[in-house]
């Protein structure tokens, strides 16, 4: 039994891969990705790459254990800009958990461009409209 509030390597993981999710889908269904996922502060890509360094600077479920800084953004975007290492590791993590996206999606492409289809049409689908389209008979 986990504690709340406290968190284990699978979970930064997993987060790390629905942040990516976004920008596999573009690919998958469009070709190539846009800049969507990332350009600002907020982004998906700027809140996977802070995760991916809280995994390495000092969660201890990393790599290493060395606890190199605080958990803030302007901390981890520090370490990311002064330690090629860092950075490095960082982008590893983000790499693989993409890697994991694809393989996840490319499974799942038709119930993806039936959600796709659908945010066309209506720009704005609801928890229970997605898993509408994802457990309807049309899009096995």
């Amino acid at each position: 039994e986990r504690n709340l509030g406290t968190r284990v390597q699978s979970d930064y993981l997993d987060e790390i891969a629905v942040l990516l999710s976004g920008q596999v889908a573009e690919t998958l269904l469009l070709g190539e990705p846009s800049d969507g996922a990332g350009l600002a502060r907020g982004s998906d890509l700027e809140r996977a790459t802070y995760l991916a360094g809280c995994l390495i600077a000092s969660s201890g479920l990393g790599q290493h254990l060395t606890f190199r800084s605080e958990i803030s953004v302007p901390a981890i975007r520090r370490l990311i800009d002064n330690d090629r290492a860092f950075e490095r590791d960082c982008d590893q993590i983000l790499q693989s958990q993409k890697r994991r996206s694809t393989a996840l999606l490319r499974t799942k492409k038709r119930q993806l461009r039936a959600i796709s289809d659908s945010l066309l049409r209506s720009n704005i689908l609801s928890a229970e409209q997605i898993s509408e389209i994802l457990n309807s008979n049309q899009v096995r």
